[in-house]
Formats: structure tokens, C-alpha cells, sequence
């Protein structure tokens, strides 16, 4: 029980600062989005000095519940001073938990609907007001989760009925605890990182699309069923042995050359435009065709052909 009441101290008192700084950090986005003297600018100002006193309060109570605080986990060995949080009493306890589960809850509530009047003004472009709606989405959860909590804890009375055993009964409120907190530091920080993610959308989507297609030469000179390129076969004439080709010159075997000067070059007009596609003496080749662009205008755009540079 001691092992448990140490780690629940310090998930308790991080889960009552988490909650405060959370809310705000929207408030102070909130600032710089109103006009200096509109009515909800300072409605935001009230509602941040309000949200900063709770934190203050319960954050306090929650770090130091008893006097000295190892009287929080060791209750049973030590004599200590507890109130609050580490109240010896089940209306005290239950009732410092539930305060500050509804008064989150409730804040959650009056944070979410403060930047409702952006959505209905007539400068207010479809981006932001899809940024809003993903924003309302993301509260809403969060607001499913501190109703949920609060929930539970009425239910068993901060984990004091049927029995007092908060090894039991604690486990399903402090999971809610980490899934409302998660939620919103991630809905606190969109407003920071979306203008970095909207820049690095074309690196995490596709968004372009290469398309390539290629042409192989037929082999019309062979026979029906003679499919195979490059083919050849050898004959003797006047005892010395040579290539007979069924195709002509353009498919000659890839292991024939000529000697210019110090180098060998193949002979095959086939194999030499894929080394050098851009020869000047060029009369055929393989032709192949790329299209690159977005992907909403390569089926709608006709390709165009060019000789590749590299196989």
C-alpha cells in the first residue's frame, strides 16, 4: 500500500498542474487571436487569472497533502497532519476529488467554446474554420474523458465505497486521467505545430506521380513461334564457321564487335540505343514516355515521349 501511495502522489499532483497549464496555454493562443478590446479577449484574460488560482490551490494541496508529506504513504507508521487530498476521512477525501474533477470539467467546457465566435465571422476563410472543427472534435473527447472520470468517481466516492480499497477502484480513473491529459496536450499544441506540418505535407503524402511506360521491338522477320530476341545460329562455309542471323543487323549477337581505333563497339543498332540513345546516326530505338506532375493531372494530361539517358 505505501509502494502504491507513492507513485498515486506524484500521478495525482502532475495530473492537477498538467490539467492547469493545458488550459492555459489555450487561453494564452486565445490572446493573440482577439482584438485588444473586444468582450471576448477579456473574457479569456478572466477565465485564465480564474483557471491560474485553481491550478495554484489544488497543484498545492495535491504536492503537499500531509505535514510532513511522508505522512501521505506511511499513515499507518507516522504521525502527520492531512487534509484535502490525504484527508483520513471519506467525506473530506471524496469531496476535495470530486471539487476538482467538476471544476476541471467545467473549465474544459468554457475553454472549448471561447473561440466559437471566430467560426461565424464573415473573414473567416473555409481553413480556419476546418481547423476549428478539428479543434471541437478534439474537446469533445476531452470532455468525454473528465465526464467519464468524474463519473467514476462519484460511483465509488473517490475509492472509498463499497470498501476503501484504491488499488481497486483507482486503476479506471487515473487511465482517464492520462487519456484526457494526452488528448489535450496534443489538442494545445496543433495551433503550434500545424503551420510546420502543412509545410511538410508533400514529404509525409504522395502527392506526385512518375509514370513510365516502355516499347519493346518486335522480331516481325521471325517465323510464327520464333519469339526469341537476339537469337542466332552458326553455319560453316568453305570450312570456315560463321553467324547467320534471321533477323538482319538489328539483331546481331551482343557479343560481335568492331574495332574503332583502341575501343570495340557492339554492332547491334538495338543494344546501341540503349547506350547512347542521343547518337546522332539514331533511326529507331526504344521508345519510352515519362509524365511527372500532381497526381490530379497525370491521368488527365497526354504524355510525352523522349528517349531516356540512362537504363
Amino acid at each position: 500500500m505505501a509502494a502504491y501511495l507513492k507513485r498515486f502522489y506524484i500521478a495525482n499532483a502532475s495530473y492537477t498542474m498538467s490539467t492547469t497549464f493545458i488550459k492555459l496555454s489555450l487561453l494564452f493562443q486565445y490572446l493573440s487571436i482577439f482584438d485588444r478590446q473586444s468582450r471576448e479577449r477579456q473574457f479569456t484574460i478572466f477565465m485564465a487569472v480564474v483557471i491560474a488560482l485553481w491550478g495554484i490551490a489544488f497543484s498545492f494541496m495535491a504536492w503537499f497533502p500531509c505535514f510532513p508529506v511522508s505522512g501521505y504513504w506511511s499513515f499507518l507508521t507516522e504521525s502527520a497532519t492531512c487534509y484535502g487530498f490525504g484527508s483520513k476521512y471519506a467525506a473530506g477525501f471524496t469531496m476535495i476529488y470530486e471539487c476538482h474533477a467538476g471544476l476541471n470539467m467545467a473549465f474544459d467546457v468554457i475553454v472549448l467554446v471561447i473561440p466559437i465566435p471566430l467560426y461565424f465571422e464573415k473573414s473567416a476563410t473555409p481553413r480556419v474554420r476546418m481547423g476549428l472543427i478539428g479543434m471541437f472534435l478534439l474537446g469533445t473527447i476531452i470532455n468525454v474523458f473528465g465526464v467519464w472520470r468524474l463519473a467514476t468517481i462519484v460511483i465509488h466516492r473517490a475509492t472509498t465505497y463499497p470498501t476503501f480499497d484504491p488499488t481497486w477502484y483507482s486503476p479506471i480513473s487515473l487511465i482517464q486521467a492520462c487519456l484526457e491529459v494526452d488528448a489535450a496536450s496534443i489538442c494545445a499544441s496543433i495551433p503550434i505545430f500545424w503551420p510546420v506540418l502543412v509545410a511538410r505535407f508533400d514529404e509525409i503524402f504522395v502527392t506526385r506521380e512518375i509514370t513510365i511506360t516502355q516499347e519493346h521491338r518486335r522480331l516481325s522477320e521471325l517465323g510464327e513461334g520464333n519469339d526469341i530476341e537476339l537469337w542466332r545460329s552458326r553455319s560453316t562455309r568453305g570450312g570456315k564457321q560463321e553467324s547467320t542471323y534471321s533477323g538482319g543487323e538489328s539483331e546481331a549477337p551482343l557479343d560481335d564487335t568492331k574495332k574503332q581505333g583502341n575501343t570495340s563497339n557492339y554492332v547491334d543498332r538495338y543494344v546501341i540505343d540503349q547506350i547512347d540513345p542521343l547518337r546522332e546516326d539514331k533511326k529507331g530505338g526504344v521508345e519510352s514516355s515519362v509524365t511527372v506532375g500532381p497526381l490530379d493531372a497525370v491521368l488527365q494530361r497526354p504524355t510525352r515521349p523522349m528517349y531516356l539517358n540512362r537504363l
